[in-house]
């Protein structure tokens, strides 16, 4: 009859074996070594968690929802006075912040610092939506409190780390120069002069042959209606929803929000797509 053993049994019989030998070499009396002639080990199993994609994408998708629900304001003032002073907003809110002010002013308008239950009210460029969608997927972002205002560092500081390496994280060339810097993280799906968004037949078609996937960043470039001269403006967003019938994104245009792609193209259907890139599970893996 063949006694079964576990392998925790098993081991234990090799290593008081290996110490009975070592003591009988050692030792001018012969010493009896017991070993256990038949040993079956019970198999053991283990079982390795697969993480997918999909699970993956959730914490960015949990960092796009909250900032929907805060409602956070596009950095543009009320009043610029014949100016472009997008983006002049956030630094002016920081400073505000970091002082305990409840709100703070630009160009004679006053803005309010902080929202409902002390909410940081963080003013936004398309820009600024990725970076701290990124952030705050890791756990990174403002203390909800005036009285001990504070950027709290989660599992790393995505913007810290484009500072550091001489990129402008509130410029979409800029970050999509950085992202070519990390092709572990990185991966460009299509980089180039792409299709104009006009056309929501080609878009989709398009999107479908280069096989867009759920949570990929599209960034446009070029003219919409609203700029004036020679302004240019790139726009960014993530792809939220795909199914046969619906492609939805979400961004900052006015507030963070989820649209379908109709409706972006109905609002600037001159524009192209310069870059699409997807975050691999690399880096998504980073924000678990």
């Amino acid at each position: 009859m063949i006694k079964k053993y576990s392998i925790n049994d098993a081991m234990k019989y090799y290593y008081l074996s290996l110490l009975l030998l070592l003591t009988a070499c050692s030792s001018e009396k012969p010493v009896d070594i017991f070993v256990p002639k038949h040993i079956e080990i019970e198999p053991v199993i283990i079982v390795a968690e697969v993480i997918t994609r999909d699970k993956l994408l959730e914490p960015l998708f949990a960092a796009m929802q909250k900032q929907i629900n805060e409602k956070l304001p596009f950095d543009e003032p009320l009043r610029e006075n014949g100016r472009q002073l997008d983006g002049m907003l956030r630094p002016t809110w920081v400073e505000a912040y970091m002082h305990h002010k409840r709100s703070y002013a630009l160009e004679n308008t006053r803005y309010r610092t902080v929202g409902p239950k002390t909410v940081p009210l963080v003013p936004q460029v398309c820009a600024d939506f990725i970076i701290d969608t990124v952030d705050r997927a890791a756990g990174t972002w403002y203390a909800d409190s005036l009285k001990h205002p504070e950027r709290i560092v989660g599992k790393f500081d995505f913007r810290k780390e484009m500072e550091l390496a001489n990129f402008n994280p509130r410029n979409a060339d800029h970050i999509i120069q950085y992202f070519k810097t990390r092709p572990d993280d990185f991966e460009f799906i299509f980089d180039g002069d792409g299709p104009v968004v006009g056309d929501i037949a080609g878009l989709k078609k398009w999107f479908k042959d280069i096989n867009v996937q759920l949570g990929d960043l599209i960034i446009i470039r070029g003219r919409a209606p609203w700029d004036r001269g020679k302004e240019i403006h790139y726009h960014s967003m993530f792809i939220t929803k795909m199914n046969s019938d619906e492609i939805l994104i979400t961004g900052n245009a006015n507030f963070p929000a989820e649209w379908s792609l109709e409706r972006e193209v109905a609002r600037a259907p001159k524009r192209k797509i310069i870059s699409v890139i997807r975050f691999t599970n690399n880096f998504l893996r980073k924000m678990q």
